[in-house]
């Protein structure tokens, strides 16, 4: 007997659809899903998984960024889809040290080590201005050090200014979990401290917002287009960044090309749940396999998601009598 040594089955948007629909019997299983009826089913199946996003099932799309602060900025935005915004990043990063100082309007500055500097990554250094400064790497030359950049320097930059370098910006952050205060340090050898969250209200109601010291607490909101993490107090210097644990957004189906967002295991529990979300479009949300259908999927999905959970300690401590 042959065992195969693979374990990347998927299904497609399409496979799902089909399957749907052929436990509802609404199709047969070789004719084709009429393209109105394709469209309903894919925004369906968007609209259910998006609104599984709220049950907090995705154990699998959490991750740990790193929040490179500014000096006497207390509000920091993350962008939901862009990369416009503040500079965080999933990456493992860098730092190297200018060698040389350059003048404003340099399109390049020139660095100690170019030891895992990549061409599209990003670099930042602290301005003779006190600002932090980033910029995309075009170009990187190892025999000199150089490193060509855009955009160009707003300022001039001294020799022997501490640059931090990594390859991808942050995007797609849905949920922030968690936040730790970490000292500008070689990464792994960091010291970090949690932060304390604070509601929208409390952070609100801080008599002196523009206090500078190092950041104690949080409070973060939710956009359309962002995620936003405001500090008190505002950083005073470049002594400190942040490293957060976060939520990604469970990502869309366009097109019925596309697999879903989910591991494996979610497969059964999406398709035997469209299937009981699309029923009433079709006049089967009825009888008696109508509730057959549904009590499978809810018991696929319960087994799921009770599976998707993060394992954590529990606490028990005597009552006080």
């Amino acid at each position: 007997m042959a065992i195969a040594t693979t374990n990347d089955y998927n299904d497609t948007g399409a496979t799902i659809i089909r399957d749907a629909l052929l436990h509802l019997r609404v199709i047969d299983p070789d004719e084709p899903i009429p393209a109105e009826i394709g469209d309903l089913m894919v925004r369906q199946l968007n609209r259910m998984i998006k609104s599984w996003q709220a049950y907090g099932i995705n154990l699998w799309k959490k991750g740990i960024g790193t929040l490179f602060l500014e000096k006497n900025t207390s509000e920091y935005s993350i962008p939901s889809t862009s990369v416009v915004g503040c500079y965080a990043t999933t990456d493992e990063y860098k730092y190297t040290y200018t060698s040389e100082a350059r003048s404003a309007g340099s399109d390049r500055i020139f660095v100690a080590s170019i030891s895992g500097l990549t061409v599209g990554g990003y670099i930042g250094v602290v301005l003779d201005n006190d600002i932090r400064f980033f910029a995309k790497i075009l170009a990187v030359f190892g025999g000199t050090g150089r490193v060509d950049i855009d955009p160009v320097l707003p300022y001039s930059v001294s020799a022997d200014i501490k640059a931090v370098y990594f390859l991808n910006r942050i995007t797609n952050v849905y949920d922030i979990l968690s936040i730790n205060r970490i000292t500008v340090c070689d990464p792994g050898n960091c010291i970090e401290t949690p932060l304390s969250q604070v509601s929208y209200q409390d952070f609100f109601e801080l008599p002196d917002k523009n206090s500078k010291s190092v950041p104690t607490v949080y409070n973060y909101n939710k956009y359309l287009d962002k995620t936003t993490i405001n500090l008190w107090p505002v950083p005073s210097d470049y002594s400190n960044d942040l490293r957060f644990t976060y939520e990604s957004f469970i990502l869309d189906i366009d097109n019925l090309s596309n697999n879903p967002d989910f591991l494996q295991e979610w497969l059964d529990a999406i398709v035997l749940n469209l299937a009981v979300r699309s029923a009433s479009y079709f006049g089967k949300n009825v009888g008696e396999s109508y509730a057959n259908l549904k009590a499978e999927a809810q018991n696929m999905f319960d087994i799921v998601n009770n599976k998707d959970n993060e394992k954590g300690s529990l606490y028990i401590q005597p009552l006080n009598w």
